[in-house]
């Protein structure tokens, strides 16, 4: 998944998605200014949603986000950058 579909797609479903970090490289997706979730950019499978915002989510808008996590999380930091496909 490439950064561009990972960020729109966290904005539509209505979360605040921000880049954090000296290098950027960190996003946080935030519900109601709170964090939900953590996830490195630079780092290939490396992500947090053990926060209280994503714990109190229904379980569908869990599945939703939680889905959208992984697949970025799970994509070869080299497959990350460039056009959509």
């Amino acid at each position: 998944m490439k950064t561009g579909e990972f960020t729109q797609a966290v904005e539509k479903l209505g979360y605040t998605i921000r880049l954090v970090g000296r290098d950027k490289a960190y996003f946080r997706i935030y519900i109601n200014d709170a964090i939900a979730a953590v996830i490195d950019g630079n780092a290939f499978m490396s992500s947090d949603t053990v926060f209280t915002e994503f714990e109190q989510l229904d379980d569908a808008r869990k599945l939703e986000l939680g889905s959208l996590i992984i697949k970025y999380a799970c994509t070869p930091i080299n497959e990350r950058e460039g056009e959509a496909e």
